[in-house]
């Protein structure tokens, strides 16, 4: 059951990113597609694991690159070692 939900939560992300009208998300937006806090995001642009774009008002990590992660399962760059 668990899987069933976990793949239905992924489907409708995916369905978000490549519906919605912005191309860029900030760090906080970003967390919460990604189900994570703002502190693995951030973390994971310092690493180099997720890719950001610096604009006037801050970073911001693009759709594509989003989604890019939830496929990846998101879950190898949100563990610190």
């Amino acid at each position: 059951m668990t899987a069933e939900i976990n793949n239905i939560v992924l489907k409708s992300t995916e369905w978000f990113l490549m519906n919605a009208k912005k191309t860029f998300h900030t760090i906080p937006e970003s967390a919460w597609i990604l189900g994570v806090s703002r502190n693995t995001v951030s973390r994971a642009i310092r690493t180099g694991a997720l890719r950001a774009t610096l604009c006037r008002s801050g970073l911001r990590v693009s759709s594509a690159e989003l989604a890019k992660a939830l496929q990846d399962g998101g879950v190898a760059w949100t563990t610190s070692g």
